[in-house]
This record gives structure tokens, sequence and C-alpha cells, in this order.
């Protein structure tokens, strides 16, 4: 009886209540696209050209081959780039892009790494 109610409760909900007119809520879609787009040579791009590295494809495999490299030149990026440490009316910005691209790059690499034995 108690599940019965439960359901009835969640059937008689709105489905789209949250607004007036019953539209579903879109505000998803103005939020900005993640930093490295979605793959680990993307993010790895962002944290090469934001240390100040040419983003070609040997640099992009070698920043992918361990975590403690790739972490390196995270702090590499981040040196340039912190808020505490420069004057750019971007370095806010430049710091979450990197940051959001090392996390993309360790989801992503971190099985591949502690398989290796490069994921500490």
């Amino acid at each position: 009886m108690k599940y019965i109610n439960t359901l009835e409760s969640l059937r008689a909900v709105d489905r789209y209540g949250a607004v007036k007119g019953g539209e579903q809520y879109k505000g998803w879609a103005a939020l900005p696209e993640k930093a490295g787009g979605g793959t680990a040579e993307d993010a790895a791009r962002v944290i090469l050209e934001l240390a100040g590295h040419v983003t070609d494809e040997a640099n992009v495999v070698a920043l992918l081959v361990s975590r403690e490299h790739c972490a390196s030149m995270r702090n590499m990026a981040l040196r340039r780039h912190h808020p505490d440490l420069t004057q750019s009316p971007d370095a806010n910005a430049n710091t979450q892009r990197i940051n959001e691209a090392f996390r993309t790059i360790d989801a992503i690499m971190g099985p591949t790494w502690a398989k290796a034995g490069g994921g500490q």
C-alpha cells in the first residue's frame, strides 16, 4: 500500500511544474562547453597551449604517457596563469580550463596509467 501511494503521488506531480507555463527547463543548454572538449587529446592540447608548448601530436602523446608528466605540465601551465601570480584578466578562466583539462585527462587515462604503473 505504501508504494502505491508513492507512485500515485509521483504521477500526480506535473512533470515540468517548475515553471508557470509547464515548459521544460533548458538552462543547461546555456552552460559553456567543457575545456578540452571531451577527449584526452583535446584536453592535453589545452594544457600544452597554456603551458606555452607546441601542441603538435608528438607533445600530446608525450603528455599522455604518465600522470606525473601530465601533472608536471599542468603545474607549469598553472604557474603561468594562476590569478595570484599574473595580472591577466583571463587568469581565473585559464586556471579553470587547466584544471578541467587535467580532470578530463585523469578520468580518461587514469585506468591506463594505473595498469602501466604510472598512476600514482
